[in-house]
């Protein structure tokens, strides 16, 4: 009796187990987490401008994104620096580099003729995962490549590797922010005033140029109809104390 009772519970727990299997396998698969593409991710700054940071999948803490929110204001007012922060899981295939690329236009970031937008992009998915710096053009000079690696190497690599993706966001920013404001950094915005203004006087400058040339040659021509004796004895002197 007590053999029966032990191969009748073997039986029914190899039933379980192969009824557990079997659902296993015709299950269909589970996303580890949502892939975004570039239309889906949401740019916050569209239903408030004082927020700066697109985060979906609640990667980065509440805490950190209200700290990161102050910091791009002041990067704003102090220096006209437009900063996005975008934290995703996935983004499927696409390359993290071209992606942040096609954000950066997408969302227009910067001003219009100064082109000083500045995208920090997470992604956490460990086929694309990275940290991205997309710099505009207006503020390569400031912000080149190589101060981006170091800062991404020095601040935010450490707590990436340790899955500490929020306090590498935080540390990320920060020491953008810090390193805007050490030096002669803190003169950005007289320093794209000034390029303004150098635009402004030089073309200023070219166009009188223009017009003064154009008097000298009507000028010229009245004369050449009007008086040509006059034009060709000032002609005659110009060559002659040219000559001598």
């Amino acid at each position: 009796m007590m053999r029966s009772t032990t191969r009748h519970n073997s039986l029914l727990l190899f039933c379980l187990l192969a009824c557990l299997a079997s659902a296993l396998l015709l299950a269909p698969p589970l996303a580890l987490c949502k892939e975004y593409t570039l239309q889906s991710i949401p740019n916050v700054q569209l239903q408030d401008r004082n927020q700066f940071v697109s985060n979906p999948d609640g990667i980065i803490s509440p805490e950190h994104v209200r700290t990161i929110n102050a910091v791009a204001r002041q990067l704003r007012e102090t220096y006209g620096i437009e900063l996005a922060v975008v934290a995703v899981g996935s983004i499927g295939d696409n390359d993290a580099r071209t992606f942040a690329t096609d954000l950066f236009q997408l969302w227009g970031l910067g001003k219009k003729g100064e082109d000083n937008g500045l995208l920090v992009q997470l992604v956490t998915d460990p086929p694309q995962r990275s940290v991205v710096f997309e710099v505009g053009y207006g503020l390569e000079g400031y912000l080149p490549d190589v101060i981006s690696f170091r800062l991404q190497q020095n601040l935010m690599i450490p707590d990436l590797k340790n899955n500490n993706y929020s306090l590498a966001m935080l540390k990320g920013v920060q020491g953008i922010q810090h390193y805007f404001d050490s030096g002669d950094y803190r003169r950005l915005p007289q320093e794209f005033a000034r390029q303004s203004a150098t635009k402004g006087t030089d073309f200023a400058d070219e166009f009188s140029d223009v017009l003064i040339i154009l008097f000298f040659i009507a000028l010229f021509l009245i004369l050449m109809k009007t008086n040509p004796g006059l034009v060709k004895a000032i002609l005659r002197a110009i060559f002659m104390s040219g000559g001598g």
